[in-house]
């Protein structure tokens, strides 16, 4: 019924090089990960940061890095976050799919 974000770090450092990964799970009613799901998720992000790197673990997927769109394996996505280098303040990464509710979540850069 929604997808649920939760960051290894919520602060990182604005170096240019720190990273935060982001795993966007598909989950039921109850907050558990539907393990089938491969919705299509879409993720943007706002402020001073930038999408590395998106993977879903699927040897098989054939979708660049580099995309910002691309389905769930087993119900989880990573997206991989990076500040601008000398830019502190508050990164906002949301992830959507059809049919499911958003989840948002901030990284705060220093």
């Amino acid at each position: 019924t929604a997808l649920k974000a939760t960051a290894d770090r919520t602060i990182i450092t604005a170096d240019g090089e720190d990273l935060s990964f982001i795993t966007i799970s598909v989950t039921d009613k109850d907050g558990n990960i539907v393990p089938d799901a491969n919705n299509n998720i879409s993720v943007t992000i706002e402020g001073p940061g930038q999408i590395v790197v998106t993977d879903n673990g699927d040897p098989a997927s054939l979708v660049s890095f580099s995309s910002k769109e691309r389905q769930a394996y087993f119900g989880l996505l990573l997206v991989i976050v990076k500040a601008q280098k000398g830019k502190a303040g508050t990164i906002k990464i949301n992830a959507s799919a059809n049919g499911l509710l958003t989840s948002d979540i901030k990284i705060i850069t220093q």
